[in-house]
């Protein structure tokens, strides 16, 4: 099978079986399957050939992703930024991939408080999701009146939303509620640290796990946040005053518990694998609740301290 794909858009592949050939189109919320071509059929070998190579007059041109230049160089919300090495890429999923960026401040017209550099983060939510950034605001609202909470919150620097594809919107109209349209979603975020149990001590590690039960539980009962994405790679700490302090980062899969939960199929989500909850891998019906993601935490610090473990996490 080959497949040409592109993070913005989506991804093309042809599948051949002896003399026979499928197109399958593929992105973050369907896989098309054409039917079977035979190439021994001139006329079908004709079209075929005819939709691989298509005329590059009738073809749209291909838009780079929001305004990232040719050297690397991103406008976001008037911050200038220079993208610099790629601390984390999700594999495995075309068109859906999380990819988060280290970039230098190059113009910081609005005197944010930037200490140099920070973290770009682009990836793909559902479009009828509450995003991340609103998700993080509305926390960051809330913790005025609880201050303490300021510093286990990642802080947003600037953001954009990029509107789908044309070919995402038209098969949206197509399939209606079965396809799930997509948006691109571009953060700059603060530079926090990976949690590590090789470079945290004990004592460390203990200040860091209960910031983030006190977080979590903080957003669930008073903000109204369930985070649904407990694991080792969104556990970060800062050093503030000469200690560390937990920080629960990556909501993008956090869910607004005060409105209604029916809608995309991403509202329905309690963790990624392996830091899954038992109730959901058993498929049990039921809200995702707060003791799933309890479950999850205890499952990172069995991680965490686990030499074995943390070497694969």
């Amino acid at each position: 099978m080959s497949v040409n794909s592109r993070f913005s858009d989506f991804a093309l592949g042809i599948f051949t079986k002896g003399t026979e050939t499928c197109l399958i189109y593929y992105d973050s919320s369907a896989i098309i399957e054409s039917e079977a071509i035979s190439i021994r059929d001139l006329n079908s070998l004709v079209q075929l050939l005819d939709i691989l190579v298509p005329s590059t007059s009738l073809a749209p041109p291909r838009q780079p992703l929001n305004t990232i230049s040719a050297d690397l160089t991103l406008k976001l919300n008037g911050l200038v930024l220079k993208l610099g090495k790629t601390v984390f890429k999700q594999h495995g999923l075309i068109c859906h991939q999380t990819t988060v960026a280290e970039a230098e401040v190059i113009e910081n017209p609005g005197q944010l408080n930037i200490n140099g550099s920070c973290v770009v983060k682009i990836y793909r939510p559902a479009q009828t999701r509450m995003s991340e950034v609103e998700l993080i605001r509305k926390a960051t609202t809330f913790a005025q009146k609880k201050v303490d909470m300021l510093r286990h919150l990642p802080s947003i620097f600037a953001s954009e939303i990029r509107p789908p594809a044309l070919v995402h919107q038209v098969l949206h109209n197509h399939f209606q509620a079965s396809y799930e349209l997509r948006h691109i979603e571009i953060i700059a975020m603060d530079h926090l640290i990976p949690i590590d149990g090789r470079a945290l001590g004990a004592a460390d590690l203990q200040t860091v796990f209960r910031d983030i039960f006190y977080c979590y539980r903080w957003l669930y009962e008073t903000v109204g946040i369930q985070h649904r994405d407990i694991s080792v790679g969104n556990i970060m700490y800062r050093n503030l005053d000469s200690r560390v302090c937990g920080v629960l980062n990556d909501f993008d899969h956090a869910l607004d518990i005060s409105k209604n939960p029916s809608g995309p199929s991403s509202n329905h989500r309690t963790g990624t694998t392996p830091y899954m909850a038992i109730g959901i891998l058993e498929h049990r019906v039921g809200p995702r609740c707060y003791r799933y993601d309890l479950e999850l935490l205890y499952y990172v610090m069995v991680t965490v301290v686990s030499p074995e473990a943390s070497s694969m996490a």
